[in-house]
Order: structure tokens, then sequence, then C-alpha cells
């Protein structure tokens, strides 16, 4: 993408901004952990580094000419600052936005226990996205999402989730797949969909608690698939099966998956102090470390040594990983599951598993639409219906 000037700057879709390393739960894969612990469980970003990073992203994505960004907030558990933080964050907003040329969107990563109708109030108020972390069930949730006494927090969470549904507020589920989760593909879907989210986002727990296997990750999400593609249920997208679907059938699929995306960093977090990471899976590893907010900018930043190595080491992938079938699609996979980029992707047997699923699965549905249909087989007679897999 060249800015006004003919420049050509790396594009960035999304800043997550972890507001506080204060958490009311306590869960037992929490991949930020021993971050917080060091940093200190009641940090709260100041003001100074939340209103640069807000003008800063602003003035980059204006000079970058980018349509839309995102600012997510997250933590900790962000909720945990208060309405009037929130505050500040629009007010900044409104200050440094100065047309109305790019779409702000604003999205806050909770766990939903907090959620009251203040809250709702506001979220509806100020448009605000909203996506809760919720595991399943509650034999799932609670044995993993516990308070510091060890209870189960799902009918907190629950309780969040009626209020924004009496409110109309759309919501997102983000849902952390354990080996609790294993061989509950079923349970765990029927009580997702009851609750009727608008999307659904998988993540496959790798680093603490009760981590997963690639062939367990597998399993879990062609199960998932099967469940959602049959059901037909759309109108609610699980984003990973989203993506593959609109990527195989050449439609519009912007911005991409991260960790299908190829092209890291450009979905950037910022720690309360103004440390600037690759991502969030990043937070305390010295190796995704790009700066600080205080010190550099956001154009700064993407000229940076730091940034543009770390853009060439993404770029880096293995010669399997170039000369793989499924490359298009994947793109490589996730830097951070890579081993400081000197092997594939840890789930890399995995994604490959899922994506040859997901193309045979579409390849046979549109064949078997074409052989139910004479005027669209006659259509497509001189074109042969694409490979999928």
């Amino acid at each position: 993408m060249k800015n006004k000037v003919g420049c050509t700057l790396p594009v960035i879709d999304s800043v997550t901004l972890s507001l506080t390393s204060t958490c009311n739960i306590s869960c037992t894969y929490c991949q930020n952990y021993t971050y917080f612990n060091t940093l200190g469980r009641k940090v709260v970003m100041p003001e100074k580094v939340l209103s640069r990073i807000i003008s800063s992203y602003l003035s980059f994505a204006m000079l970058n000419q980018q349509q839309r960004i995102q600012f997510v907030f997250s933590g900790g558990e962000p909720l945990s600052v208060g309405l009037e933080y929130f505050n500040k964050v629009i007010q900044i907003q409104n200050k440094f936005l100065k047309n109305n040329e790019i779409q702000v969107i604003n999205s806050i990563q909770t766990n939903g226990t907090l959620l009251d109708q203040n809250w709702i109030s506001y979220i509806k108020d100020n448009n605000f996205h909203i996506c809760i972390s919720l595991d399943g069930p509650k034999f799932i949730h609670d044995k993993q999402r516990v308070d510091f006494t060890g209870k189960g927090t799902l009918y907190r969470v629950i309780e969040g989730i009626q209020l924004l549904q009496a409110n109309d507020v759309p919501f997102n589920f983000l849902v952390v797949i354990t080996k609790n989760s294993i061989n509950h593909e079923e349970e765990i879907y029927r009580f997702l969909y009851t609750l009727k989210p608008t999307g659904i986002g998988f993540l496959p727990c790798m680093n603490r608690g009760p981590v997963i296997s690639p062939k367990e990750y597998a399993e879990f999400m062609i199960r998932m698939f099967d469940l959602w593609f049959e059901d037909g249920n759309y109108q609610i997208p699980i984003r990973e099966f989203k993506y593959l679907l609109l990527t195989m059938l050449g439609m519009k699929n912007e911005p991409r998956l991260c960790d299908y995306c190829g092209d890291c960093p450009r979905t950037i977090n910022i720690c309360p102090d103004g440390t600037i990471n690759v991502c969030d899976f990043y937070m305390g590893a010295k190796e995704g470390i790009l700066g600080n907010i205080l010190d550099l900018d956001f154009v700064e930043l993407v000229h940076s040594h730091k940034f543009q190595e770390f853009k060439r080491l993404t770029k880096n992938v293995p010669k399997s990983c170039r000369g793989c079938e499924y490359f298009e699609y994947c793109r490589g996979g996730c830097p951070y599951r890579r081993n400081n980029f000197t092997q594939v992707d840890y789930f890399c047997p995995a994604r490959k598993q899922i994506i040859q699923y997901v193309g045979t699965t579409l390849e046979n549905s549109i064949n078997r639409m074409v052989e139910a249909s004479p005027k669209l087989k006659h259509a497509l007679n001189e074109n042969e219906i694409p490979n999928l897999r």
C-alpha cells in the first residue's frame, strides 16, 4: 500500500491494547500469567500511553490510506479499568479523528463476568464490538475458567450474555480448545449456538494448562466443521471455516486471519507500560518486542530494524512449506508456533488435515449441486470444477 507521498508502508490491521494486568479470574491456561505477575497484578495503562497509541495509530492509518482499523481492548480483564477510563478512550479518539474517511472499530475482549446494565448501555451507545471468552458447557468452562477461590464463572458469564441479548447487543465468542474439550465437540457446538452469538472463533491451547496435540486439534476442528456445515448455520460463522471457504471460492476475504496471513506483524499488541509486541502471544518474550510507543510512532515502528527483520523472517518459511499444496491457504502459519522460524508451525499437520477436509467437503457439495441441476451443469460444462483440496 502506498501513502499520499508515494512511500510504501506495511498494513497494520489492528492494535490490541492490554489496558491492565488486573484480572478478576484465574484461568488455568492463561498465556500471560507469568508476564503479568512480573509486571505487577494491578498495573493500568497511563493516559499518556493510551493517548500516544491512539493518536499515532490514527495518523499512521490516514497516511497509509487505510479504510478500516481496529482497536482491541484487552487485559487482564479490560472492564476492570471502569467506565470512566473508556470515556477517555472515546474522547481521545474524537480529538484525533479529524474526518470520517477511516472506519474505526472498537472491540472489547472480555471474560464477561463484569458485564452489568451500565456496561451494556455504554457498549451499545458507543458501538463497541464485544467478544466473550466462553469455552463451552459448565463441565468444561468451570473446570478451566475459575475465580481466585477456584469457583467456576459460567453462571456470571451467562448473566452478562442475557443482558446483552435483552438489550439487542450482538456479541462473538472466543473459545479455547483444551484437553477438556476433546470428544465433547457436539456438546460445545450445541451449547454455543443456543446462545446465538454473531460469530465464533476457536483457539488451541498450547502453552500452559490442559494443552492439546496437533492430532487432537485436527479431530476437534473437523468434527466441529461437520456439525456447522451440516446444520447450515452460516449466518453464525465460525471464523476459521468462513476464512477457508471464502478463500477456496476466490471471494473477497479481508482482513485475513492473522495466522493464515503470512505477513506478520499486522496485529500488534501494546502492554500497559507502552511495550510494543508483535502480537499478544509474544507478551513477555524478548524476541517479540519491537520497541516502546513512547519512543517511536507507528511510522517509525514499521521502518525500524526490528519490525523489518521480523517481517522478513515471517516470509522466510521452510522449503517444505513453499512446496506444500496448502501454502496458498496457510501461508506458513503462525511465527510464534514456528520455533524461532526454524521449523514448520506446531499445528501444521492439523492445519493440513483441516484444509484438506474443508476443501473436499466443499468440492463434493459443488459437484452434487451440479449433478442435481442440468442448467448449472450445462453452464459449467466447459469449466472444470477446481480442485479445492
